[in-house]
């Protein structure tokens, strides 16, 4: 997904979003350009709410591409979902350095499916 520029819309965009991870029992990953120019703090409410956790542990940094200082690129996963790689490798094809994520997706009761 992509996100809008401007903060209301994002905001309106992210109740939406908080919507469809609610209304689902299966595994989510929602994943994308949030534009959160106050990195994670921006969707913390929204990451609670909708019990997501980001697959970007370490706070990486994916823009801009040249010179990465800020964090507006997530994956975020429910609980269900285990990750078991993440990385933000230096290749420059986009103005945003991409995000590798590999991962399981684990039965009710935890285990690998």
């Amino acid at each position: 997904m992509h996100l809008s520029l401007k903060f209301r819309h994002r905001q309106y965009q992210l109740r939406y979003l908080y919507d469809l991870v609610r209304k689902t029992a299966k595994p989510v990953i929602v994943a994308g350009d949030f534009n959160t120019y106050w990195g994670d703090h921006e969707i913390y409410l929204f990451t609670q709410a909708a019990g997501l956790t980001s697959a970007n542990t370490q706070g990486l940094f994916s823009y801009p591409s040249r010179s990465p200082r800020k964090e507006l690129d997530f994956i975020l996963h429910s609980s269900r979902i285990e990750v078991n790689r993440f990385e933000i490798p230096d290749v420059q094809f986009s103005d945003h350095l991409p995000l590798v994520c590999d991962f399981t997706i684990l039965n009710a009761d935890r285990k690998a499916a």
